[in-house]
């Protein structure tokens, strides 16, 4: 399992290549690109040949503690999406049929104030230039998995214990 606790970013993810899903727990001080920089290091981490194959990135921030709207504006947006695309490129990689065909799901702040200040951020960066990974926000990990067709796999100990960060 990979994650990071450096800097202000607080995050452990799982990879579950059999159902093409990456699970990524938040925890502590969101500030900023938080979910870019987990992105970046699960793409590093794993490997081209394990990402290229996700289909399905759920943000875990019901136990974040505070939340900012640093890093939300458009220019930086395009950015992140421009660098994405050019890291599956440069690996010889269809990079628009990998980023479009991956669905990022958030599981809401529990605290209703970082609810607020969370979808905020996402309002601030659905701009209609926008070419890949637009998030949906759910109130449960439950209703997710539904979703997915993986409603068992709400009984995995990597997802039961994510609220002590894994």
């Amino acid at each position: 399992m990979g994650g990071s606790d450096c800097g202000s970013a607080m995050y452990r993810y799982k990879v579950f290549p059999e159902h093409r899903l990456v699970f990524i727990y938040f925890f502590g001080d969101y500030i900023g690109a938080e979910g870019d920089r987990a992105i970046w290091e699960v793409l590093n981490i794993e490997g081209v040949e394990v990402v290229a194959q996700i289909r399905s990135v759920i943000f875990d921030l019901r136990n974040i503690e505070s939340i900012t709207l640093k890093d939300t504006d458009v220019a930086r947006v395009m950015h992140f999406e421009k660098q994405l695309l050019d890291f599956f490129e440069k690996l010889g990689q269809d990079s628009m049929s990998i980023v479009k065909n991956v669905q990022i799901y958030a599981i809401e702040p529990a605290e209703p104030r970082l609810k607020d200040l969370f979808l905020e951020r996402l309002a601030r960066m659905n701009i209609s230039q926008r070419i890949t990974l637009n998030t949906e926000v759910r109130p449960t990990l439950e209703s997710i998995l539904d979703d997915l067709g993986l409603p068992d796999l709400i009984h995995r100990q990597e997802l039961i214990s994510s609220s002590s960060g894994f």
